[in-house]
């Protein structure tokens, strides 16, 4: 007698990255030294600095699994102002 199984699995993870002061200014602050007529001084915040999408699906029979993942990631959230 032969199984007739299959399987359909499918997660979705949304996460908010959130960053204190010290770690968002090791990235996006501009000090006094640094400063030029195209880039002015400025001093990152904590904050919201973006999220991250990611899903995995999964498919399974008696002969096949087939996997799939995808991951979204955006800073574009990071405060510039």
């Amino acid at each position: 007698m032969k199984s007739k199984m299959k399987a359909y699995l499918m997660i979705l993870i949304l996460v908010f990255i959130w960053a204190d002061e010290t770690y968002q200014s090791k990235f996006f602050s501009v000090n006094q030294e640094f400063v030029t007529n195209e880039r002015a001084f400025y001093k990152a915040r904590s904050g919201l600095m973006g999220h991250r999408l990611s899903s995995t699906v999964k498919y399974e029979t008696d002969n096949w699994l087939i996997l799939s993942y995808a991951k979204y990631i955006d800073f574009l959230q990071v405060r510039t102002n």
